[in-house]
């Protein structure tokens, strides 16, 4: 059981230790602003904040994130849409 923060709340997650970030966030959490691109941490498609710092998922276990705080492009606007998140609109 790993518990930690995503976009403010709280959560506890019961998954495979070695379960990347990237696809628990797509796949079991429906946060899909968080992109695949190369799988390798090289393109940061992928890239989140934890604990304020730019990580990339597709490299980070799930099981690694005890305890962290983790912001995903959908948990930055929290008053509304945030500079980022109109850019990534605009395309």
């Amino acid at each position: 059981m790993t518990k930690f923060t995503l976009n403010g709340v709280e959560i506890e997650v019961d998954n495979p230790a070695a379960l990347p970030l990237r696809w628990f966030l797509r796949e079991q959490r429906g946060l899909i602003g968080t992109k695949f691109g190369c799988g390798i941490a090289q393109c940061l498609a992928c890239l989140v904040q934890v604990d304020g710092q730019p990580m990339p998922s597709c490299q980070l276990p799930v099981s690694g994130l005890e305890g962290k705080s983790v912001t995903t492009i959908e948990g930055i606007g929290a008053n509304g849409l945030h500079p980022v998140q109109e850019a990534w609109i605009a395309g």
